[in-house]
């Protein structure tokens, strides 16, 4: 018998009586799977022949009927169902007609070959289909409501998941994923790149930055607005695993005990893995030098050497465009921009004029546990490769608008036209290791402010985008319900066990000890197994990222050395520069 076809005559039951156990030895061996009005359901009856009672499809087709069931229990037909109902069987008869005269038939026979085709025997099985569709539509509409959302979702959201309100500006680049040391970057990647610090850091807001110039459509339109980023967000790890870093380790707004707590709730469960990546951090972040940033600007379109002639032997890694970022934006952990001394009016692309205008913006911030806490790459001794060193003195870093660090870090995703590589600059608008649970919950509201709302409300993840447009805000509402959904992968389950209750409880539906336990174990067993595997998938992502930063911190030394490097690029000097290379010891040996 069809499944489909047993399911309706099982709702159709119910639409008229109650769903009861009578007690009368339901058990698998004589195949009877529920009593319904005094008469047995066997498995045959209820899902073919290809029911099988002991494996977990054969659970899943019970599960599947008893759902219906419940919501065909619960959710009372209304007028308002009736008439959709109706139309919509007129519209299935008028589609038969239109056959019919097209294929030289009769209605009669349309009508019979798509019932059969949909699987159901006559009209009224096709109407209870309907019927079911609009009150599941019903049920869920009445379960997910606002209400619910306030009471019950969000509070355990908040609590489980850390959800972060990020916005970002995006700069995409041309750079290899796979190049970590002599990656190439075009003219227009320098100068968007440079563009974009720039303006940050002489004092315009990070929103309108966002929304001129990142290349993340749907982020700047929004004033780089990402929405929320919750432990359950598919985000790349560089900018996830940065954000949680940032929080783990750098942020002076949190204690000892509130930094474990970011450790414990975003970090790979693997201790061993986390024991391997704080290692690999060493406490250090990685500092961009604003001179770096003027100085990648300066030299953007620069691929000859200083005399305008070609150099011998160069290849584009070796332009001083390319040199820059690879020493200072191409490195997946966490960076920041910070604020270099220069005072000398004299250099050509960094000066004393450049050093007061960024700091006379009052972007550049002391900023404690990461003001002294940077590190970046530098000549070793021979000048020819690059070393990690730390920055002696502590530095000004740069920040937002409202005087929040600008997280900085490399990424990318995909290939082609489906991906992109980049370099993210990121701020928490609203941080959920630096609030309580109760202010997140009230950020997190649905409730949605008129469009006459003034700057003096208490900001929320709705209002961010001052609007006179309600439906920014009804979307900015579904994008908080979206998030809270998709912190449980088996969010239906929920929806399930309520509709159950109400249907015990007021409609008098019982099952057999048997029954109810197999579908429990149904819904714990898909439960735990979906839980193991998103914390194995979850260890593994860390896993990869640590191996990222592994493999870039064993062989930094490749890199290009940023005055060496840029100075035998302009002197026509690159043979000797390299011959200097590979005349030192050998990368294994180093």
């Amino acid at each position: 018998m069809n499944k489909r076809l047993a399911t309706l005559s099982l709702v159709s039951l119910l639409a008229v009586g109650s769903l009861t156990a009578c007690g009368e030895g339901y058990n698998y061996e004589d195949g009877i799977m529920l009593y319904i009005n005094g008469q047995a359901y066997t498995t045959d009856d209820l899902f073919g022949e290809s029911y099988g009672p002991d494996t977990a499809t054969g659970i899943k087709a019970i599960y599947d009927v008893i759902n219906e069931a419940i919501i065909e229990a619960d959710i009372p037909t209304t007028d308002t169902m009736t008439q959709i109902v109706n139309n919509s069987i007129e519209d299935f008869y008028d589609k038969c007609e239109d056959t019919a005269n097209t294929n030289g038939t009769t209605k009669s026979e349309e009508v019979e070959n798509s019932l059969d085709d949909l699987g159901f025997k006559d009209i009224d099985e096709l109407r209870d289909s309907y019927y079911l569709k609009e009150k599941q539509t019903k049920a869920e509409d009445e379960y997910y409501s606002n209400d619910r959302y306030e009471t019950d979702f969000i509070p355990s959201f908040v609590a489980d998941t850390a959800p972060y309100h990020i916005k970002h500006i995006l700069v995409k680049v041309d750079a290899s994923s796979s190049e970590r040391y002599h990656a190439v970057i075009s003219e227009d990647d320098a100068k968007d790149l440079s563009n974009v610090v720039e303006r940050l850091a002489t004092g315009e807001d990070f929103g309108v930055v966002a929304q001129t110039k990142s290349e993340d459509d749907g982020s700047a339109k929004n004033f780089g607005d990402t929405g929320i980023m919750s432990t359950k967000t598919n985000f790349v790890s560089e900018f996830k695993y940065g954000v949680y870093t940032y929080d783990a380790m750098f942020n002076p707004d949190l204690d000892a005990t509130a930094r474990q707590k970011v450790v414990d709730k975003t970090f790979a469960t693997d201790a061993d893995t986390v024991a391997k990546y704080q290692n690999t951090i060493g406490g250090k972040a990685y500092g961009i030098p604003y001179s770096a940033v003027k100085e990648l600007d300066h030299y953007a379109d620069v691929t000859t050497a200083a005399d305008g002639q070609a150099v011998k032997d160069a290849e584009d890694y070796n332009y001083p465009r390319n040199i820059i970022f690879n020493n200072y934006f191409n490195n997946h952990s966490l960076s920041f921009v910070f604020l270099d001394e220069n005072t000398a009016a004299s250099d050509e692309y960094y000066n004393s004029d450049d050093y007061n205008e960024a700091e006379a913006s009052g972007r550049f911030k002391t900023v404690s546990g990461i003001s002294d806490k940077l590190e970046e790459f530098g000549a070793d001794s021979t000048g020819y490769y690059s070393t990690l060193k730390d920055i002696d003195t502590s530095k000004k870093v740069l920040c937002d608008e409202k005087g929040r660090p600008i997280l900085v870090t490399r990424a990318g995703t995909g290939s082609g036209d489906s991906g992109y590589q980049g370099i993210h600059f990121i701020v928490a608008q609203k941080d959920p290791f630096t609030a309580t649970d109760e202010e997140l919950q009230a950020y997190y509201t649905l409730e949605t402010p008129s469009t006459t709302s003034s700057s003096s409300e208490e900001p929320t993840y709705i209002n961010f985008l001052d609007s006179t447009n309600k439906d920014i805000y009804t979307q900015r509402v579904e994008n908080i319900k979206t998030a809270v959904k998709a912190m449980d992968s088996n969010f239906s389950f929920r929806q399930f066990e309520y509709y159950l209750n109400e249907a015990i409880d007021e409609h008098g539906l019982a099952m057999s000890d048997e029954l109810e336990k197999d579908i429990n174990n149904y819904i714990d067993t898909t439960r735990a197994s979906t839980e193991e595997s998103e914390e194995r998938s979850y260890n593994e992502s860390w896993q990869k990222y640590l191996n990222i930063l592994q493999l870039y911190n064993e062989y930094a030394y490749r890199i290009i050395p940023v005055d060496e490097g840029i100075n035998a690029f302009n002197s026509n000097k690159i043979e000797d520069f390299n011959n200097a290379r590979a005349a030192l010891k050998s990368g294994e040996d180093k």
